[in-house]
């Protein structure tokens, strides 16, 4: 049987994000209700401050800017991908949010012309 020395390790906090695929968004409708979900994910994870101080504001802040643009006629695919870069960029250290926020981004590429 194999044992392992955990002496000294240390595992900092981990937070599970709820899995929201952007994979399946056919329209920006779709878009936009998964950003959505993510946006609430962002939410609980400040709540439970695995997200905080100024990162914390900065990444809702790009968030809600993100999701403004689906209320424009023909959302803008540069200015979702700045936003939402900056904001994966800010949650790094959360390994779901980040992984979520590439798929945001990828779909972006996708949908929007």
């Amino acid at each position: 049987m194999a044992t392992f020395n955990m002496q000294g390790q240390t595992v900092s906090t981990q937070y599970n994000a709820e899995t929201i695929n952007f994979n399946q968004a056919e329209s920006s409708d779709d878009f936009f209700r998964g950003l959505k979900q993510l946006q609430a994910e962002l939410e609980k994870a400040v709540e439970a401050k695995v997200i905080t101080g100024e990162n914390a504001l900065d990444a809702q802040n790009l968030v809600s800017k993100a999701m403004l643009q689906g209320d424009e006629q023909v959302p803008s695919k540069n200015t979702l991908i700045e936003y939402l870069t900056s904001a994966k960029n800010l949650v790094s250290n959360v390994e779901g949010l980040a992984t979520a926020f590439a798929g945001a981004i990828a779909t972006v590429s996708a949908l929007f012309s």
